[in-house]
């Protein structure tokens, strides 16, 4: 999965931008809760009503006063929504935003990581989430959601020219493709200036997972551990965009 957008024709796209971005130990009694959760986000439905709030609000990122990007860009939402399959797209989300805020399972390395230099958010904060209820574990679900459907959108706003079809139409198909492909290079191997729309665009988003992490005094494992936060969390712009990638080239 390249993280450029998959070609020479995307990379152009990407050149052609002209604009000023600015790149901004578990308890018994808990595993029940997780259960509890897993079960209530097994059927969880990305609706189209999720990409209007994250359409809402990159367009408040952005600013109303660009016209042209306005006219521009609704149109092609306005196209995606005719074409969008929400099972497809809601199986990958569950299964990935599931695992990656596992926080029963043994040891740190999460789904499509080759090593535990970014683990995964679960185990990370595993305290933390441990002692969550099942409605504050809902919203980091829906936060987390809203970053990745971030990112994805990014690929049809500013990447396609024409809204694409999707070359796959299995959502189990399009998971087992995309998953290898998000952690797969370095996030500062990503073209700087792609790595600039996804944060531009998913700053509002970063704060409100920031505030959420705060509010509920989330620290990262171990005394003496470094904090990995930015690097679990900027991958999930870039994971929202690799789906659209996968999605719609086949690979």
């Amino acid at each position: 999965m390249p993280l450029s957008g998959g070609g020479n024709d995307d990379k152009d796209c990407i050149s052609k931008l002209d604009w000023d971005c600015h790149a901004l130990g578990v308890h018994p009694k808990y595993i029940s809760n997780t259960q509890l959760f897993k079960e209530k986000m097994d059927m969880t439905e990305c609706k189209i009503e999720h990409f209007e709030v994250a359409m809402a609000s990159i367009i408040m990122e952005i600013g109303k006063d660009q016209q042209e990007f306005l006219s521009r860009t609704e149109s092609k939402f306005e196209q995606f929504k005719k074409r969008y399959d929400g099972k497809r797209i809601s199986y990958c989300l569950e299964k990935y935003i599931n695992a990656e805020l596992d926080f029963t399972t043994p040891g740190s390395r999460g789904i499509g990581r080759i090593s535990e230099y970014v683990p995964r958010l679960g185990a990370f904060f595993r305290k933390g989430l441990s002692s969550m209820s099942e409605v504050d574990l809902s919203k980091l679900y829906e936060i987390i959601q809203d970053i990745i459907l971030r990112g994805y959108l990014v690929h049809i706003l500013f990447i396609e020219e024409s809204v694409r079809d999707s070359a796959i139409s299995s959502g189990e198909e399009l998971y087992q493709r995309w998953i290898p492909g998000i952690y797969s290079s370095d996030s500062s191997e990503v073209d700087e200036k792609l790595m600039t729309m996804l944060s531009l665009c998913s700053n509002s988003a970063f704060e409100t997972l920031k505030d959420f992490m705060n509010s509920h005094k989330m620290k990262g494992v171990g005394f003496l551990a470094k904090d990995r936060t930015d690097e679990i969390v900027y991958y999930y712009p870039i994971a929202g965009f690799g789906l659209r990638v996968v999605e719609t080239k086949g690979y």
